[in-house]
């Protein structure tokens, strides 16, 4: 029901006139789609035989009809008005040639009805090129008809007559109808109109006029309405008798009004104030608002609208309020503020030498201005915005806000601006003062800067002093500083007052990302370049320096880091009373300049970067304590261990060879007794080896005792002479098994005590000679290579039984011996774990049973 509704109802739009033709058109085709209906209801009821041309003859129209009804909905008016012009015109003609031609009702009435929408919807232009049409039309079929090419038939078929009596009637109809409300609508609006002028008029100060321009330039005024007898005291006949308007102008305004005019011939609207003389001999000041009417034929002005408005009162309150501000200029001009006067319109009256030094013109020409003569477009529209809050809420008003100058400065001022009261309490204008503020504004803006430095700097000093360990805490500190503090590089240089040097740093590259140089150190002394910066930061007692031409004050040569670097900044970091890093920055990859707020924050975060740096010293210290002291009581806890395996081994070891020798004794004196030597010579050797025994045991115990407390002077010698006074010294036992060996010399250079390091060597081969059980091609390897931590590993390898994993963790402990029939009292390994470890080394074996074992070590 909707859809139906609207596609009935007239298409509107934003053009008034095109809105009013789309009106007239929509109704004219809904006529002209309606109207053959009945006519083909009334063939299929009373002529069926005719029913199929009939029913052709309507689906054509309709889709003629319906295509421009289409057009109309989507706004192509004019277009669619010629196309339904052009289909009634050729559905006339086509009945007019086929009928009675030049006599037939399609040609008489059908093309006046075609005139007739063409005037209602082209205009006159239209209608007289349809008219034209039609005589052209009738003037064929008369030529056509005196040449026997269309033979006359006076009298039409009825059916056809009256089909087009019908469309002519109809039509007719709603052409009448629409032309009548069109009329009616017009006088409505037309009183409408008048009456709320009339109204206005009886409340207001204005009048508007109506003056015809002629040809040759004179102009006449030719009617007025609203307050013109009150405002001139002339009736319209009298005003005109008497000069009209140029005969009533103040002779100082004619000018001006000239200027007006010859704008207005330019087919411009004009706003002007000009002076006249009332009836009474008063001068009113007058605002005139004017509108050309031009006549595109003519390519002229024709008519002038207009209103008038009395500003009288108003030109005299300006004049007033000028003369006000002109007697205190002499207090206003020595104050260093701007101040001014304006009307209720936006136009200065009166302003100070501050105010014209600032906007950069003339005295003479602020009068009359607006902020929009002066000043920026989007200061302009803020100010009047505000005079115009001022005028209304009749309060003054504060405010601070940017401003340029004429010169293009940008600053700040503090306005206040206070409506003007007439004398019967009514805004006339309004009055300000201007101060500027920008470095109270600078002032500000850095205090709040200051102010989120400040707190950015405790927030971080929170952060970095909860970190205990060195390197992370140097890391939260490098991130406070590049990410919080915003400087584009900068390194932090830890200082060691022991040898007066910088020792390891987090740096940042060109691309502003963290590097690591921790193992860097330099001494700060004079001759080298870089230690220049931090024997002036170390010796400043604020602790900062700064300069904005570093590459050239320290002779930076090109292509170094630092070369064009112009602001630099390094600040020390203190502990108590004494330096412990150096801080150093710059914005070399923005180029940006370092800010004084950002200076400060970086000095005060310094002092939380001492703190925490400190605080990861002694934690660093404390924590080495705690593992030196763990250490040493784990050392403690094994010597203990070992020191009771020892007594254990010894007194059980030391007391089997004098079990022996006590037993062996009671024996030597029994087969003394009995004379048999055999047996005495036999008893005497069992002594001899257990005696023998104990020495070799006494022996090895006091040389382990030995190690770490009698140690050789370290003498540098390399790995092949080692090896080789090893091999000389167990040469017969090599020998003995047919043993070979492979010595891999990659010329290893050793600091150590020579004596010690060759017992190493010869025990480790000692021990695979023992235990290389019955391998056929006996072979002990011996050599060195680089592990992943670039330490030299040196190994001792063998083919021999090897050991078993339950028994690889006891084979360097005391009397730990993995075949108690082997020679050898259990210490050899243990004396070589010693030497390894007092040379700040360590050793391990790898080795499975039946392939083999490797001993391997290092050495510091």
């Amino acid at each position: 029901m909707a859809f139906i509704k609207k596609l009935f109802a007239p298409p509107i739009f934003e053009d008034e006139e095109k809105t009013h033709q789309a009106y007239l058109l929509h109704t004219i085709l809904l006529a002209l789609i309606i109207i053959p209906i009945p006519f083909v209801i009334y063939i299929l009821i009373q002529m069926p035989e005719e029913s199929d041309k009939a029913l052709l003859s309507v689906v054509v129209s309709e889709i003629i009809n319906i295509f421009p009804f289409i057009m109309l909905r989507r706004g192509y008016v004019r277009s669619a008005s010629i196309i339904q012009i052009a289909t009634l015109w050729l559905f006339f003609a086509f009945i007019s040639v086929n009928g009675a031609g030049v006599y037939g009702i399609a040609y008489l009435l059908g093309n006046g009805l075609v005139i007739t929408i063409s005037g209602i919807l082209l205009g006159g232009r239209g209608a007289v090129a349809m008219t034209v049409l039609a005589m052209v039309e009738g003037g064929v079929m008369v030529y056509a008809e005196s040449n026997g090419w269309m033979p006359p038939d006076i009298l039409d078929d009825a059916l056809p007559t009256w089909i087009v009596a019908v469309v002519l009637f109809a039509v007719g109809a709603i052409l009448q109808n629409l032309a009548s409300r069109t009329l009616r609508t017009a006088l409505i609006r037309a009183k409408e109109s008048e009456e709320k002028y009339r109204l206005i008029s009886r409340v207001s100060s204005d009048y508007v006029f109506v003056t015809e321009v002629y040809k040759d330039g004179r102009s006449d005024l030719s009617w007025v309405a609203g307050a013109f007898e009150q405002m001139t005291g002339y009736s319209f006949e009298e005003y005109v008798a008497s000069g009209g308007w140029v005969g009533h102008v103040h002779p100082d305004d004619l000018e001006k009004d000239a200027q007006d005019m010859e704008t207005l011939h330019k087919n411009k609207d004009i706003k002007s104030e000009v002076r006249t003389f009332a009836k009474n001999g008063e001068i009113r000041w007058e605002r005139i608002f004017a509108h050309p009417i031009w006549d595109e034929k003519e390519n002229r002005l024709v008519r002038i609208i207009g209103a008038v408005q009395d500003v009288t009162e108003q030109k005299q309150t300006e004049a007033n309020l000028k003369e006000i501000l002109l007697q205190q200029s002499a207090i206003l001009n020595g104050i260093p503020d701007m101040a001014w006067l304006k009307d209720i319109e936006g136009q200065y009256i009166a302003v100070n030498e501050q105010f014209i030094k600032t906007a950069g013109i003339k005295t003479g020409q602020i009068a009359g201005k607006t902020d929009f003569d002066i000043w920026q477009k989007s200061f302009a529209e803020k100010y009047r915005d505000d005079d115009l809050e001022v005028m209304k809420t009749r309060q003054r008003k504060n405010t601070e806000e940017l401003q340029i100058d004429g010169t293009g400065r940008e600053y700040w001022v503090e306005t206040t601006k206070t409506p003007i009261f007439n004398t019967v309490g009514e805004v006339v204008g309004t009055t300000g003062i201007a101060r500027e503020i920008t470095e109270r504004k600078k002032n500000e803006e850095l205090e709040q800067r200051r102010r989120i430095m400040l707190e950015k700097v405790i927030e971080l000093g929170k952060q970095v002093t909860e970190t205990s360990d060195l390197r992370t805490t140097v890391k939260k500190i490098w991130h406070g500083v590049h990410d919080d503090l915003k400087f584009d590089r900068l390194a932090i240089f830890l200082y060691n007052p022991e040898r007066n040097s910088m020792d390891d740093t987090f740096g940042t590259n060109n691309q502003g990302q963290m590097i690591d140089v921790w193992d860097l150190w330099f001494p700060v002394t004079e001759g080298i370049s870089e230690a220049v910066t931090f024997m002036s930061v170390l010796e400043k007692p604020d602790g900062l320096y700064f300069t904005d031409d570093y590459s050239i004050t320290h002779h930076i040569p090109e292509g170094h880091d630092m070369y064009g670097v112009r602001e630099f900044a390094a600040v020390a970091v203190w502990a108590g009373n004494k330096p412990i890093a150096v801080i150093c920055v710059d914005n070399f990859i923005t180029m940006r300049p370092i800010a004084s707020e950002q200076l400060e924050a970086l000095r005060l975060f310094a002092g939380y970067a001492g703190l925490a740096i400190e605080n990861a010293y002694l934690n660093e210290t404390i924590q080495k304590e705690l593992s030196q002291k763990r250490d040493f009581i784990e050392e403690l806890e094994s010597k203990n261990a070992e020191l009771e395996r020892f007594t254990y081994t010894v007194s059980h070891d030391l007391k089997s060879p004098l079990v022996t020798i006590k037993g062996f004794l009671g024996y030597l004196e029994r087969d003394a007794q009995e004379n048999n030597f055999e047996k005495f010579r036999h008893d005497v050797e069992r002594i001899e080896a257990a005696v023998a025994k104990m020495q070799n045991l006494l022996k090895d115990l006091l040389e382990l005792s030995r190690v770490g407390r009698l140690m050789n002077a370290p003498v540098e010698v390399t790995f092949h002479e080692i090896v080789k006074d090893a091999l000389e010294i167990v040469h017969g036992q090599i020998q003995a098994k047919n043993i070979l060996i492979e010595f891999h010399n990659n010329k290893a250079i050793l600091k150590c005590d020579r004596i010690r390091m060759v017992e190493v060597l010869q025990n480790l081969i000692d021990n695979a000679i023992k235990f290389m059980g019955s391998q056929p091609r006996p072979r002990i390897e011996i050599g060195e290579f680089f592990n992943d931590k670039k330490e030299t590993v040196f190994y001792v390898k063998d083919n021999g039984i090897g050991i078993a994993p339950e028994f690889q963790d006891k084979i360097f402990g005391l009397f730990d011996k993995l075949n108690i029939d082997s020679d050898g009292t259990g210490i050899g390994l243990a004396l070589v774990k010693r030497i390894i470890e007092v040379h700040g080394g360590r050793i391990w074996v790898e080795s499975q049973v039946g392939s083999g074992t490797t001993f391997y070590f290092t050495l510091s």
